[in-house]
Protein backbone atom coordinates (compact mmCIF):
# COMPACT_ATOMS: atom_id res chain seq x y z
CA UNK A 1 0.00 0.00 0.00
CA UNK A 2 1.43 3.40 -1.31
CA UNK A 3 1.97 6.05 1.21
CA UNK A 4 -0.35 9.07 0.10
CA UNK A 5 0.71 12.69 0.33
CA UNK A 6 -1.70 15.81 -0.71
CA UNK A 7 -0.73 18.95 -1.24
CA UNK A 8 -3.61 21.12 -1.02
CA UNK A 9 -4.91 24.99 -0.46
CA UNK A 10 -8.03 26.63 -1.65
CA UNK A 11 -6.14 29.27 -2.74
CA UNK A 12 -4.23 29.58 -6.36
CA UNK A 13 -1.69 30.27 -7.26
CA UNK A 14 0.19 29.30 -4.22
CA UNK A 15 2.48 26.52 -5.50
CA UNK A 16 0.82 23.54 -5.20
CA UNK A 17 1.73 22.18 -8.76
CA UNK A 18 5.54 23.48 -8.10
CA UNK A 19 5.50 21.40 -4.76
CA UNK A 20 3.94 18.10 -6.28
CA UNK A 21 6.18 18.30 -9.03
CA UNK A 22 9.60 18.31 -7.11
CA UNK A 23 8.22 16.35 -4.04
CA UNK A 24 7.59 13.57 -6.60
CA UNK A 25 10.83 14.30 -8.15
CA UNK A 26 12.68 14.15 -4.94
CA UNK A 27 11.13 10.94 -4.15
CA UNK A 28 11.96 9.12 -7.91
CA UNK A 29 15.67 10.35 -7.66
CA UNK A 30 15.87 8.43 -4.23
CA UNK A 31 14.93 4.84 -6.07
CA UNK A 32 10.79 4.83 -5.12
CA UNK A 33 7.86 4.12 -7.32
CA UNK A 34 5.70 7.52 -6.93
CA UNK A 35 2.88 8.55 -9.19
CA UNK A 36 2.05 11.94 -9.46
CA UNK A 37 -1.89 12.52 -9.59
CA UNK A 38 -3.29 15.70 -11.21
CA UNK A 39 -7.22 16.08 -9.68
CA UNK A 40 -7.09 20.31 -10.60
CA UNK A 41 -8.94 19.37 -13.82
CA UNK A 42 -9.86 23.09 -14.35
CA UNK A 43 -6.05 24.22 -15.12
CA UNK A 44 -4.02 20.72 -14.64
CA UNK A 45 -0.58 22.33 -14.00
CA UNK A 46 1.20 19.09 -12.99
CA UNK A 47 -0.04 17.52 -16.57
CA UNK A 48 1.14 20.46 -18.39
CA UNK A 49 4.77 20.75 -16.38
CA UNK A 50 4.94 17.07 -17.69
CA UNK A 51 4.30 17.82 -20.96
CA UNK A 52 7.02 20.43 -20.95
CA UNK A 53 9.80 17.72 -21.31
CA UNK A 54 9.58 14.85 -24.29
CA UNK A 55 11.14 12.52 -21.74
CA UNK A 56 8.81 13.35 -19.10
CA UNK A 57 9.57 14.10 -15.67
CA UNK A 58 10.90 10.61 -14.61
CA UNK A 59 7.44 9.71 -12.89
CA UNK A 60 4.09 9.35 -14.39
CA UNK A 61 1.74 12.04 -14.25
CA UNK A 62 -1.81 11.01 -14.09
CA UNK A 63 -4.90 12.73 -14.61
CA UNK A 64 -7.36 11.68 -11.96
CA UNK A 65 -10.17 10.92 -13.89
CA UNK A 66 -7.69 8.27 -15.37
CA UNK A 67 -6.44 6.89 -11.91
CA UNK A 68 -6.26 2.78 -11.91
CA UNK A 69 -6.36 1.74 -7.80
CA UNK A 70 -4.93 -1.72 -8.64
CA UNK A 71 -1.88 0.37 -10.56
CA UNK A 72 -1.50 2.18 -7.86
CA UNK A 73 -0.94 -0.77 -4.87
CA UNK A 74 2.46 -1.33 -6.23
CA UNK A 75 3.66 1.99 -5.69
CA UNK A 76 5.72 3.63 -2.82
CA UNK A 77 3.63 7.04 -2.59
CA UNK A 78 1.21 8.61 -4.84
CA UNK A 79 1.29 12.69 -4.99
CA UNK A 80 -1.76 14.63 -5.16
CA UNK A 81 -2.04 17.88 -6.85
CA UNK A 82 -5.24 19.10 -5.47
Amino acid sequence: MPKVIAITSEKGGVGKSTLAVHLSGALAERGLAVTLIDEDGRVGSSLRWARRREEGLGFPVVDAEEVKPKKLADLDAVVIDT
